[in-house]
């Protein structure tokens, strides 16, 4: 078996390893396979973002023109997966894809949660079923809802891809519009979920956080707790030296860097203490 061969195969066994060593070698990333499309985009159509990423780091043209008039990344959209569309996407969007093709995207997105999954495959399937939903892991600890009618399968994430393209291409929409989309999510975990809050997390300026404090006094608990999932992913709330019942901004830790313990505080106890409507929230 040649180098292109087994890159084919490796692709259609979602064998990240074997593809990563294929281009290595050598072999071309845009490899067409047996549809006569680029192999980045079986990657997409079998939900393969590991496998994705792989070619797309070794060079595979995610932005390609398509006999259909799409590309690899507006597959990836059309799927629903955050994760996939996070590694398709590439670096530097802003600056790679046109203008034009940024607000294909958006609206593309945008199309997807406004009308909803189950909506959208019945149209594009002319299937009349219910969906067959499935809870599934996504990357990185998230869970999603994979949805599959009429023999197409995709993810309910578009709101969260919506979310990630819009602070990718330098759109900010109003705070309630992202919030949005993730309060109809507001299982422990979701993507849409934690998507919405980790981007709204990167905004700053005086604006923005004068409108995520004003969540303390909502009604809605979801709300308050969606404020808790905010500070989070944004590391402003320590344990202060001179007081442990306020919080304190601090620049010292990452997201990523976060304790295990304060995801807990986020989903058990600062949504209990945001309901009080005090800024007494539970510290580490």
């Amino acid at each position: 078996m040649d180098l292109t061969d087994r890159l084919v195969s490796a692709v259609i066994a979602r064998d990240a390893a074997t593809v990563r060593a294929c281009l290595k070698q050598g072999t071309a990333p845009d490899t067409l396979g047996s549809d006569g499309l680029p192999l980045l985009c079986t990657a997409v159509a079998g939900l393969d973002h590991l496998t994705a990423e792989v070619l797309v780091d070794g060079g595979a043209n995610q932005d390609l023109e398509l006999p259909d008039g799409s590309t690899p990344l507006v597959r990836a959209v059309d799927t629903g997966s955050p994760t996939l569309v996070t590694v398709v996407l590439g670096d530097a969007p802003r600056l790679r894809v046109p203008e034009a093709s940024q607000r294909q995207l958006l609206d593309l997105a945008r199309h997807w949660y406004e009308v909803g999954v189950v909506e959208e495959l019945r149209h594009q399937t002319g299937a009349a079923g219910p969906a067959v939903t499935h809870r599934i892991d996504d990357a990185h600890g998230d869970t999603i809802d994979e949805m599959s009618l009429g023999g197409l399968t995709v993810r309910a994430g578009h709101g969260a891809v919506l979310t990630q393209l819009e602070w990718r291409f330098g759109v900010l929409p109003p705070l309630d519009e992202v919030m949005a989309r993730a309060v109809e999510h507001a299982e422990d975990g979701d993507s849409n979920w934690f998507t919405a809050a980790y981007y709204l997390s990167r905004r700053r300026g005086p604006r923005i956080w004068s409108e995520l404090t004003t969540l303390r006094q909502h009604p809605d608990p979801t709300h308050r707790r969606f404020l808790a999932s905010v500070l989070w992913h944004r590391g402003t709330l320590v344990r202060p030296a001179a007081s442990r019942t306020s919080p304190t901004m601090s620049t010292s830790w990452r997201p990523g860097q976060i304790p295990r313990r304060t995801r807990t505080l986020v989903t058990r106890r600062w949504p209990r203490a945001l309901a009080t409507g005090t800024s007494a929230l539970p510290m580490l």
